[in-house]
């Protein structure tokens, strides 16, 4: 039966299986990621700590990447563009299901009024923005170098 299900419902084309992918395990990521950053935030810091936000951000980047791994191996030039849609796509879906599961916890924080900065700041959960000290050659020197390690990791 199982076999038969999954006949009826597979996607014949390589293409589309590899943007799905793209698709679901970027929201998965998002989605994991920026719901244990929003369960730190809502509950006014105290019931976590920042280890216990990097452990969240790790497993939903293992999860993703196991899900997805035996689909999409390898980034043809080509297809560049259809992937960054697609990442895209499943980027704002993802923190979109935050939103929407931490509604009620984010209106109950900030009082529904939305904050960038300050004590009752939430945009720090979809998002990173530098603290006011950091100058924009600080900034800059910042992504270059996290740019860099970023990249000599996937290349090794």
């Amino acid at each position: 039966m199982m076999e038969r299900l999954r006949t009826k419902f597979s996607i014949s084309k390589q293409l589309y299986r590899e943007v799905l992918a793209e698709f679901f395990c970027t929201a998965i990521l998002l989605f994991g990621g920026t719901s244990t950053v929003a369960q730190f935030v809502v509950s006014y810091r105290q019931t976590d700590e920042w280890v216990c936000v990097a452990m969240g951000w790790g497993i939903a980047l293992w999860l993703a990447v196991q899900m997805g791994m035996r689909i999409s191996e390898h980034l043809f030039s080509c297809r560049f563009l259809i992937f960054v849609a697609a990442q895209n796509a499943g980027a704002f879906m993802g923190a979109l299901g935050t939103f929407i599961v931490y509604y009620d916890g984010i209106n109950a924080y900030d009082g529904g009024t939305r904050q960038v900065t300050g004590p009752l700041a939430t945009a720090g959960i979809f998002a990173t923005y530098p603290k006011p000290y950091l100058s924009t050659l600080g900034g800059f020197l910042d992504q270059v170098f996290g740019t860099a390690i970023l990249c000599l990791g996937v290349a090794t």
